[in-house]
């Protein structure tokens, strides 16, 4: 089976890591990248892995496993990503990937930046895999902000699911029925 290498990013529940913790994560997670900003943690992940919901779901099962005492509150909805970035998931030259920024190859509409940072455009990568998806004649694949809700719900799910009470748990079973994830 091909493994394809899948960058994401991670929103932990703490306010900060303690050297320790870093540590940790650095010496168990070599495809981990840190950041904090706004009193928030991030780690960013650039993970190998057969398909992305496999690099996503054991990147944060592996986290959870390396410091049990921290959430994962949530996968960043949207990837923003380098023109380079885009040349290596699409597998392309950056030439060819600025020809069809530039609209000097392709039908022209490629996704505007939407942050430019010291000088470089970042763009959405969901609305780049979209205009690549029309571009390439396939149908839209909107699996991946579906995927990205889906991972987000049941990490919501279950930070919530232990401060219910019985009854409102088998509320929220009816709620769902049979196509529940919901955990007894």
């Amino acid at each position: 089976m091909s493994r394809d290498e899948f960058s994401f990013t991670l929103l932990l529940g703490a306010p900060e890591l303690s050297d320790a913790q870093v540590k940790l994560i650095y010496d168990h997670l070599p495809d981990a990248n840190l950041s904090q900003r706004d009193g928030r943690v991030y780690i960013g992940f650039d993970r190998e892995a057969p398909s992305f919901a496999e690099a996503v779901v054991s990147a944060i099962l592996d986290l959870e496993r390396v410091l049990p005492e921290v959430p994962v509150i949530e996968l960043e909805p949207d990837d923003l990503v380098f023109m380079a970035d885009i040349a290596t998931r699409r597998g392309r030259s950056k030439e060819s990937v600025s020809l069809l920024v530039e609209g000097r190859r392709g039908p022209g509409g490629f996704p505007a930046a939407a942050h430019v940072t010291a000088g470089h455009r970042l763009w959405r990568w969901s609305e780049v895999e979209r205009w690549f998806d029309s571009y390439e004649g396939r149908a839209e694949q909107d699996h991946y902000d579906a995927f990205v809700a889906a991972v987000n719900a049941v990490l919501a799910e279950r930070r919530s699911l232990p401060k219910l009470q019985s009854n409102e748990r088998d509320s929220l079973r009816k709620l769902v029925g049979e196509r529940a994830l919901v955990a007894n």
